[in-house]
C-alpha cells in the first residue's frame, strides 16, 4: 500500500480504509504491518484532534 510507503495518512478517506484494516483482523496482532498502522492512525487522529 501507498500509504504504508509513505509512513502518514493524507485524508480521512485513508483513515477510514485503514481503520477497516486494523479493526477488520487481516492482519496479525503484532505483525509489523499492524505497529505501523496503529501508529498512522493514532498519528492522524492527534493531528484532527488539534484542528
Amino acid at each position: 500500500m501507498q500509504m504504508l510507503k509513505r509512513g502518514l495518512l493524507r485524508s480521512e478517506t485513508e483513515y477510514y480504509l485503514l481503520k477497516g484494516v486494523a479493526d477488520g483482523g487481516g492482519i496479525e496482532p503484532g505483525a509489523t504491518e499492524g505497529q505501523q498502522i496503529e501508529a498512522m492512525l493514532a498519528a492522524f487522529e492527534a493531528k484532527i484532534m488539534k484542528n
